[in-house]
């Protein structure tokens, strides 16, 4: 915000530049003041009007964010949620390229069997060779998904999946009395095995895991969000339909 002496040469001779150097320098200067758009004054007053006009009218056009004093600023609290903005900002940018890479993986997931599509699913025991179930791939998940609300190693899910999808047959080839043993005892083939948890990693409900199991690193699977949402999703409980009377 410039603003120049309107009459320079009423300013007493004591109150100026002397030297005719420091007066050339003085003059240049002035000049190029002059070229922008300046305001003139004669008293102080009138220069005390100038400066709070225009300090006011470039506060309303040109607002700043303005100067803290170092001492008055909390120091380790404004570092920490700067560090904390920055590394949700790295994550957010991990799930956005994330998720530009899955468009396309989205879409070829709708060609895959999933939903009420049917499956059918094979067991062997030790006293029936072979017997199998039919179900849909809900129902399947609803079963895996159960097992891997935490995660679980690929021998406990082969097992406990194995037994769970048993127990759903209605016609198991044993009479009551030992049906309860033969689903115990009953065992997915590994193929069908396969073609379940390969399905649901294809689907992006279960990723494979390796964590420590007594010490030991394990192979295993969980569920992925997307999974943890479908989940969710055909165990809740739904409106009922009509109105109560």
């Amino acid at each position: 915000l410039p603003f120049l002496h309107g009459t320079p040469e009423t300013i007493p001779l004591g109150m100026s530049e002397i030297e005719p150097s420091a007066r050339e320098k003085l003059a240049e200067f002035r000049k190029k003041v002059e070229a922008r758009h300046c305001k003139y004054w004669t008293s102080a007053d009138e220069l005390k009007t100038h400066v709070l006009t225009g300090l006011i009218h470039q506060i309303r056009v040109s607002p700043r964010i303005g100067w803290i004093k170092g001492d008055s600023l909390d120091t380790a609290t404004t570092l920490k949620k700067l560090a904390d903005a920055l590394e949700e900002n790295n994550e957010l940018k991990v799930e956005i390229k994330r998720l530009k890479e899955s468009i396309g993986t989205r879409t070829a997931i709708g060609d895959l069997a999933s939903g009420e599509d049917a499956i059918e699913l094979r067991f062997r025991s030790k006293q029936h060779k072979e017997w199998c179930i039919g179900t849909t791939w809900n129902e399947a998940f609803k079963v895996v998904g159960s097992i891997l609300l935490a995660e679980v190693s690929e021998v406990n899910l082969f097992r406990t999946s194995s037994w769970k999808f048993a127990a759903m047959s209605d016609h198991a080839p044993t009479d009551k009395k030992n049906l309860e043993k033969v689903i115990s005892e009953a065992i997915l083939t590994t193929d069908d095995f396969n073609k379940v948890v390969y399905q649901f990693m294809a689907l992006e409900y279960i990723e494979p895991v390796t964590f420590l199991d007594q010490s030991l690193r394990t192979r295993g699977f969980r569920l992925t969000k997307e999974g943890a949402r479908v989940l969710g999703f055909l165990n809740g409980v739904k409106k009922a339909s009509g109105n109560l009377e």
